[in-house]
């Protein structure tokens, strides 16, 4: 095989592995941005059943149950989630003085990539306590 020849296969699989991790990195940002909609979806449902009363506050921080939250989910219509049933598993809800930079009362997060809840890898709503 010819120099110029090994030079061009190299060069087409050089190609292909530039659109493979092209591709890869636009799939990551599409799910990190749908991740967030669906978040801010389960934010607003959240202030609306506090609103409505059917979510109980009392003053005092707390983390939602699983429970609350998949009738969260599914009564106040978080559209921007899909049909994404891992959602139930993966999504924390706390109320009340839960946010360090923003004023609102409601924080929505998803644990990163580690699964560990409270790490820097977490996907949090409102964006702004995203920022480390």
């Amino acid at each position: 095989m010819s120099g110029t020849v090994k030079f061009c296969l190299l060069c087409i699989a050089l190609t292909f592995a530039f659109i493979f991790y092209c591709g890869y990195r636009l799939w990551e940002n599409a799910e990190e941005s749908a991740q967030l909609s669906c978040l801010g979806s389960i934010s607003t449902a959240t202030a609306k059943a506090l609103q409505s009363g059917r979510l109980q506050f009392n003053e005092k921080s707390r983390e939602l149950t699983k429970e609350e939250i998949a009738d969260l989910i599914k009564q106040g219509k978080a559209r921007d989630c899909g049909r994404v049933e891992y959602i139930f598993e993966e999504v924390h809800i706390s109320i009340g003085e839960v946010n360090k930079k923003s004023d609102g009362k409601i924080r929505v997060w998803i644990n990163g990539d580690d699964g560990i809840s409270g790490t820097s890898d977490d996907l949090i709503f409102p964006w702004e306590e995203n920022s480390k």
